[in-house]
Order: C-alpha cells, then structure tokens, then sequence
C-alpha cells in the first residue's frame, strides 16, 4: 500500500462537506492554496503523579512558529556600524477554571500558570519562516478533577484575539465546516464549542497507570517532539512510555489502532494495525521526567524518584497512513490484561502538496502525464471509481512499496507547486506556462543562463542532461514562451 492510500484519507474528509456544495462549487488549485497551511502553533499536555496524594503534575508543552508571531523591529546603532533586529517577546497564560463554566467563562480561574519568553532574529526573512519556533514548557501541580483550560497568549504587549487566538485553543475548524455540512454539523460545531477546553487531570496515586510521551526521531536523544499531537508522516518516532515501578506486570503491551480521520478514544470499530510487548523487568530510565526547555528544543531528563519506570519504544511510523491513531497500553498479569493507559496522535504530511487536498484537484493536474482521453474518462467516473484509478496509478509507481510515503508522486506534485509559486504571471498560471509544463514533466535543470542581449529579447536556455529547451520573454512581467526543445 502507497502514500496513496494517506492521501485518501484527506480526500474523504474533504469530501464529507465540498460534495454537499454542488459540482459548480467544485474546487480549484488555486481555492486550495494555503489551505493545507496549519495555524503555526501546537499544544500537547502531559500528565504525572504530584508530589503528593492526589495531586497531578500537568506539563504544557507549546510551540509558536514564527510565521504565527509578529516581531517589532529594532535598530541598533554602534560606532562602526547599525544592526537590525526583530524581537517577539511572549507570554501565554494558562487559565484552569472549573469544567462546568461557560466557554467565556464568568467566574474567576481555580488555578493560573503563566509562562514567558522572546525570540529576536537578524533578518526579516526569519520572521515568517514556518521552520523556525519558539518553544516552552510550563508545569503546575493540581488536585485530580476535570477543568476548562483556556489559554490567553500576549506578543509584545497585545493580547491575541480573533482566529489567531482559536488556533491556540483548538476551537475554530469544527465551526468552520458547520455552514457547509448542514443542521447536524452546526450542533456538533456548538457541542465541540461546550467542550472546547475540557481537560481531564487523572489520578495517578495509583499503582496501575501509564503515561505516553512523543519523543523525536527513532534513536536520537531524549528530544520531545513538541508539534503537538502530531507527528510527522512517513518517519518513525520513539514513544516514552512511563509507569510505577510497583505495578505488578508480568509485561506491558502497546497497542496501536487506526481511526480514521479524527481523533478519538473509542476503538471498537476502528482497526489494530500495531502490537508490540515490553518487559517491565528491562527499564531504560528511572526517576521522575523533567522537561528542560532551551528556547528551540524540550529535552528530558530525570530526577531521582524510585516510583517511576520508564521504556523508550520505536513506532514504525513509515508504515502507517497519515490518519488519526490511538494508542494503549496493557499491564499483563496472571494471564490477564488491564488497559493501564492510552494517548492519540496524528500522523500528518506537513507539507503536503496543495494539489492533494481534493481528489478532483490531484486527478486534474495528472494531465500533464496522463493521456488525455484516459484522463477525460476518469473526470465522469464516480468518487469510488475516481479513487481506485488514482490509487492504482501511483502504487504501480510507488519507488518504495514497503512504506505508506511515494516519493514520486510527491516529487510530481510538488513541482507542480513550484510552478505556481515560480512561473505564475498575472495573465498565466505558472503550471500552465510553458516553463511550468517543462519543470513538471522534467525537473529542476541542471544549468539556467539567461541571456540579456542589448536591445533584443530576454532568453532563458534550460540545459538537461540530454537536452535544452530555450525560452524567450514575451512581456515584462515573466512571461516567457518556448521557441526550441534542442536534443
């Protein structure tokens, strides 16, 4: 099974409220753009036993990307010379009121945590880089119980409102699809609203828990990941997986299951796709985790602390879709098994190409490759018909079939994405340009030389290993015209 197979998984979810719009609302390329774009800010909570009975430590961890942040700028004069800066200085405030307050709520907080930091970048470029981030972790201890967390950021001094602000608190996507899904998704758009913030803090007094850290890549140190409760697609990731060392296991087990296209605790019709046993008698740590933050990254280590284990295991990740998964996992003893604890991640292709965001959209712009009498045929076909064709297509190409991530049809779409970005005029769009035709079908060249002869025509001569195409500037704006493919 290819990437293909993912990719689907968007498809249906895109599908469950455009098909609602009628076939002239259909999407286009350029309705997708930006749209597979995330809010550039993620959120993952961890819970630990408290230092004393009945308490819990909960452990925030945050990242803001920088294309989320506005930095101010700074100018610097020295004697020899004047420097730029752009800083961002924020805190973000962690507001625990009681589960049963309204989603604004009236009453004041039960308990507050605030947490502050700053980011300052020499070039302008840096600002909006969707790489770079700022990180952190804040950490409280409160009694077991079920609260509304609302989170309130400030960046240099102002108060984030508006969507920026339901990006932080995760309460925007359900609310936007409701005009498009009908009556039943408006009312499941206001339940979500109800249970925006809701947060249940466990008791881990007990002797029979387990508690799931997403680390970084496979065998590197004790990073966490901090994207959330994402990971990244196609790559394996590490699980820390945290228990009492008096819990009476004869083995732990973990137990992964597929659900789909969201994020949810019920398993019974969703599928196992992964099981793997752990030896509790075989620790790789001990002690209580901290969370030590430098700014970028959020490192473990561990405080001496006889009543916590711990064992680091590897999750195949490349063989998995990029779907919603829940995890759990099973203390077994005398034969029998207690599920002692469970979290839920996304795999997720952050960079998916725009063009996979619709079935529709993904099959058009396959003719550039695909006979266009096949292609037409397939346009009339049915959505279940149109998602086999696709499928079947790309896995007969799929360079690495062992794995869900086809780095060919990546590639493709991908330069399909470059063309738009790099050839678009405003009377063309870059893919349909005969420079963007030529990168889709043959790639980056491995030489450009574009010639500015005085008083003639602007040239641009593309050299591939075994061939040239010469282009010629039709206007002022970018436009340029194939004149000769030369072998």
């Amino acid at each position: 099974m290819s990437r293909l197979t993912q990719t689907i998984a968007f498809f249906i979810l895109i599908f469950a409220f455009t098909t609602s719009l009628g076939a002239q609302n259909r999407y286009s390329y350029q309705m997708l753009v930006g749209q597979q774009r995330d809010g550039g800010v993620f959120l993952d909570v961890i819970h630990m036993p408290g230092s004393e009975p009945g308490n819990t430590r909960v452990i925030i961890l945050h990242r803001l990307n920088h294309s989320y942040l506005t930095f101010r700028r700074q100018v610097i004069q020295n004697p020899e010379n004047i420097q730029t800066r752009f800083t961002s200085d924020v805190s973000i405030t962690y507001d625990f009121y009681n589960s049963s307050s309204d989603p604004v709520p009236r009453e004041p907080y039960l308990y507050r945590e605030t947490w502050s930091g700053s980011v300052t970048v020499t070039e302008f470029s840096e600002t909006t880089d969707e790489d770079r981030y700022l990180a952190g972790v804040t950490v409280l201890e409160i009694p077991a119980d079920t609260y509304r967390l609302l989170p309130v950021i400030q960046i240099n001094g102002r108060e984030v409102t508006g969507a920026r602000a339901e990006a932080l608190r995760g309460g925007r996507a359900a609310t936007q699809m409701a005009p498009l899904r009908g009556r039943r998704a408006a009312r499941e758009a206001r339940e979500a609203e109800q249970r925006r913030g809701i947060m249940e803090v466990p008791d881990l007094s007990t002797d029979a828990f387990a508690r799931m850290t997403l680390l970084g890549a496979a065998n590197d140190t004790l990073t966490v990941r901090n994207h959330g409760r994402n990971v990244n697609f196609g790559e394996d990731f590490d699980l820390l997986i945290s228990y009492p060392s008096a819990m009476q296991a004869d083995s732990l087990e973990l137990r992964v299951f597929n659900t789909g296209n969201r994020a949810s605790s019920e398993t019974g019709q969703s599928s196992q796709i992964y099981s793997a046993f752990i030896d509790p008698s075989y620790q790789l740590y001990h002690g209580s985790p901290q969370f030590i933050s430098d700014g970028s990254l959020i490192k473990l280590d561990f405080a001496e602390d006889t009543r916590l284990k711990h064992h680091r295991i590897t999750v195949p990740n490349h063989r998995f879709a990029n779907a919603w998964y829940h995890a759990e996992v099973y203390s077994w003893h005398d034969g029998t098994a207690e599920k002692v604890g469970e979290r839920s991640w996304q795999s997720r292709w952050f960079d998916m190409p725009v063009s996979l965001l619709n079935l529709d959209v993904a099959i058009d712009m396959m003719r550039f490759i695909v006979d266009p009498d096949e292609l037409r045929q397939v346009r009339r076909s049915n959505l279940d018909e149109k998602e086999t064709w696709f499928r079947e297509f790309w896995s007969t190409r799929n360079p690495t079939p062992e794995t869900e991530y086809n780095e060919l049809m990546a590639e493709y779409y991908r330069r399909i994405d470059y063309a738009f970005e790099n050839f678009s005029t405003p009377t063309t769009v870059g893919f349909e340009s005969d420079q963007g035709r030529v990168y889709i079908v043959y790639g980056p060249p491995e030489e450009v030389d574009r010639r500015l002869p005085a008083g003639g025509t602007t040239t641009e001569v593309w050299t591939y290993p075994e061939q040239q195409f010469i282009f010629t500037a039709t206007s002022g704006f970018g436009d340029f015209q194939l004149v000769q493919p030369t072998q």
